[in-house]
């Protein structure tokens, strides 16, 4: 049974890994013309957002890095990756805001809504990303002499 939850986790692990390897390849893909319209132009709001929503999904990769213990001071690479998850979706709300606002032609009910949802979303991070805690093992089979295949065979 142990094995079973064991190569669970390795494959959680593999699928994370996959899907941000996939959200990088994309940043890769697009440096070019986020060089030439976001870092070539001068500093605005718009673009602490644009940073905000972008690269929060760096708190991904340092997540996982503390999780799988290369990150060795836990606290440190917990509270890094909250709070730019925190900072990526209060950013995320403030855009999908700010596009509804001016599809439905600038209505103020829009605006205090997703302004509402924004304010909740970040009140609710900050509360809760400092009392969240993992609960069970963090140790993840990696390199374990087993293959992957055999473990899920088992």
């Amino acid at each position: 049974m142990a094995s079973r939850a064991a190569s669970t986790h390795f494959v959680q692990f593999c699928i994370q890994w996959s899907s941000i390897a996939l959200l990088y390849y994309d940043y890769v893909l697009t440096f070019g013309m986020e060089v030439k319209y976001i870092w070539g132009q001068k500093f605005r709001i718009s673009t602490a957002l644009y940073v905000c929503c972008r690269y929060a999904l760096v708190a991904n990769v340092i997540y996982l890095l503390t999780i799988a213990n290369k990150i060795t001071i836990k606290y440190v690479g917990f509270i890094i990756s909250g709070t730019l998850s925190v900072f990526g979706r209060g950013a995320i709300v403030m855009v999908w805001g700010a596009r509804t606002y001016a599809v439905f032609g600038r209505s103020r009910l829009v605006l205090a809504f997703f302004g509402t949802i924004g304010l909740i979303v970040i009140v609710l991070d900050i509360i809760g990303v400092p009392t969240t805690q993992c609960k069970g093992s963090n140790s993840i089979p990696i390199g374990k002499e087993t293959p992957l295949a055999i473990e899920i065979g088992a």
